[in-house]
């Protein structure tokens, strides 16, 4: 079976989100605290420590029943959203970890399969995708605002640095965006084929940070010479490849994509395990990172852009050094580790996969 398709079946099969209790706290009052060490319910740490004397602190942890598919910081760093599938056809579950304090039972806020949830840049919004929709939150008191019914299966999603917007990729072959506040369709591009052709797909999307372009990749699914392309949403033209990236410098599968925050760098992960790093400005390839044979399930950049973390199908996860751009360090999981991101002060990455386990990581400045 296509590896593609595989990943497309778990996707869709094992979906949701996780929010855990709020009830007792206001999440408007959250905007001015810091989040310490201290706010974790383990005094012991787990340290791994690099030959270079760099390391990660696994400052909580938690297995969680069912599969986690995404993890999401809120802007200000006092939660953290948490997405998977529960046992069953459709079933999901959301939850949303106050970071202060963690002796709080969740509060279940959506039992629906969830793929993908992402916090809007400002904060106020909390926007999930999974089967046949997509739910956005106000997160003053987390009450749901909109519920876009999608003609098909949500692959991805991406919101726009603006706040206004939301990109979806669904049965890998659409692309549309929306108004985050209404949920009313803006644009929306049919990708069947690709533009050459082929039987090509789409797993990732990602707004540019200028918000100019929609940036996406074909050839999942069977094209043997898969192209970066950039989509000017605004107007109606078709999209276009990146003109100097020579086919083989992608050469393989891309899983998924990341601007740093910049709008410098463009990371791309391949099925060939390696993370390929783009110049946003000449549209050329700079350098690749390999660090094991296994598919790239995520990739985030910190906020300082000086440190990206990926991790694949092995269970692997990286660190990596942007600026001399090497590895620092690499621990290795018992899970497939679907999504790794962190928090918007760098000091906090957070990790959850296959099995379950939610694992939280401090890192030392």
């Amino acid at each position: 079976m296509n590896k593609w398709w595989m990943l497309t079946c778990v996707s869709f099969l094992f979906s949701l989100i996780v929010i855990m209790d709020i009830s007792s706290k206001n999440p408007s009052n959250a905007m001015n605290m810091q989040v310490t060490p201290t706010a974790f319910p383990h005094s012991e740490f787990d340290l791994i420590t690099a030959e270079n004397g760099q390391f990660l602190e696994a400052i909580y942890n938690n297995t969680l029943n069912g599969e986690i598919h995404s993890v999401a910081w809120s802007p200000d760093d006092r939660y953290l959203a948490v997405g998977g599938n529960a046992e069953g056809y459709g079933k999901g579950f959301a939850l949303l970890y106050d970071i202060t304090d963690f002796s709080h039972e969740p509060v279940t806020l959506s039992e629906k399969t969830t793929v993908v949830l992402k916090f809007d840049p400002s904060g106020h919004y909390l926007v999930a995708g999974g089967g046949m929709e997509i739910t956005i939150w106000e997160t003053e008191n987390f009450s749901e605002v909109v519920s876009i019914e999608t003609p098909n299966q949500i692959q991805n999603l991406d919101i726009s640095p603006d706040g206004r917007k939301i990109a979806s990729v669904d049965l890998g072959f659409y692309v549309r965006v929306w108004d985050i506040q209404t949920g009313e369709l803006l644009k929306s591009l049919q990708y069947f084929g690709g533009v050459r052709g082929g039987g090509t797909a789409i797993y990732d999307v990602a707004f540019s940070p200028t918000d100019s372009v929609l940036i996406f990749s074909d050839g999942i699914g069977g094209s043997e010479n898969p192209l970066l392309y950039s989509w000017g949403y605004e107007s109606d033209n078709l999209p276009t490849p990146f003109e100097v990236i020579e086919v083989a410098d992608i050469s393989n599968t891309v899983t998924c994509i990341e601007f740093d925050l910049e709008g410098e760098l463009l990371a791309t992960g391949g099925w060939d395990g390696t993370i390929k790093l783009w110049d946003i400005q000449t549209l050329s390839f700079k350098t690749g990172l390999t660090i094991t044979d296994g598919w790239i399930a995520a990739i985030d950049f910190d906020p300082s852009n000086n440190i990206l973390a990926s991790s694949d199908v092995n269970g692997t996860l990286s660190i990596w050094d942007m600026k001399h751009y090497s590895n620092i360090i690499s621990i290795q999981d018992d899970q497939l580790i679907w999504s790794v991101a962190f928090n918007h002060e760098g000091t906090l990455i957070a990790s959850g996969g296959t099995l379950g386990k939610l694992t939280i990581w401090g890192i030392p400045r």
